[in-house]
């Protein structure tokens, strides 16, 4: 999270001593993409796993299973 932070605030400079304006909704659109990455990591890397261990899965099943589905929802949303 804090790379992605970084690289917006590098590229946001970048573009700005570019001479090119940067309007709400592109900053808006980034934050959201910022928002969505770090949603889709705290699913899939913690919320998936702890819960699936609470089912009875064991922790290198879980962790497995999460990485799949991670995995096959972005083959076919991509």
């Amino acid at each position: 999270l804090g790379v992605a932070a970084l690289l917006l605030v590098i590229l946001t400079g970048w573009v700005t001593l570019l001479d090119r304006r940067i309007d709400a909704g592109q900053i808006g659109w980034c934050l959201y993409l910022l928002a969505l990455s770090a949603w889709e990591e705290w699913l899939f890397r913690l919320a998936i796993p702890w819960l699936m261990e609470g089912e009875g899965f064991e922790v290198r099943s879980a962790v497995l299973i999460s990485n799949v589905l991670f995995g096959l929802m972005h083959y076919f949303t991509l």
